[in-house]
């Protein structure tokens, strides 16, 4: 699954990455252990809790030299043109009423020859708090599970 999700966005070393409404970071991680530590990660989201999640979840994983995160809604996100070598989001456009509003707005944060990628599954995905620890260090050995 790595190899596939490595390969089909493209990622590499020294990029700048953007997850547009990355929740509480879950990710946002992969795509960091995804780039071997070697690119930028920036996570948004229009949720605070998620965002403040997001960050403990991220220093817990050691990866906060590589990953950071910004309050941002997808429609308006609170970056630069041309910033972002890849710029993608999952399972946020199913929830959205304007999904293409947002995928304009991915792509003009970035850059010309860049990438916009999005995940979206066929049914609604888990609900949960993003507070929830728990959840939190699940979520994060799947995650490492899948690394493997």
């Amino acid at each position: 699954m790595n190899q596939l999700y490595k390969s089909f966005l493209d990622i590499r070393p020294g990029q700048k990455i953007v997850d547009v409404g990355c929740g509480p970071g879950d990710f946002t991680r992969y795509l960091a252990r995804l780039s071997d530590g070697h690119s930028k990660i920036l996570g948004v989201d229009s949720n605070p809790k998620s965002i403040k999640a997001g960050i403990a979840d991220t220093n817990r994983a050691h990866l906060s030299h590589v990953v950071s995160y910004k309050l941002g809604d997808a429609y308006k996100i609170p970056i630069d043109d041309d910033y972002a070598d890849l710029t993608c989001c999952r399972t946020l456009l199913m929830h959205l009423d304007e999904p293409l509003k947002a995928v304009r707005e991915m792509a003009r944060i970035t850059k010309p020859g860049g990438h916009v990628v999005a995940v979206e599954q066929g049914k609604m995905g888990i609900y949960y708090d993003p507070n929830d620890k728990r959840f939190s260090r699940l979520s994060d050995q799947v995650w490492e599970a899948q690394l493997r």
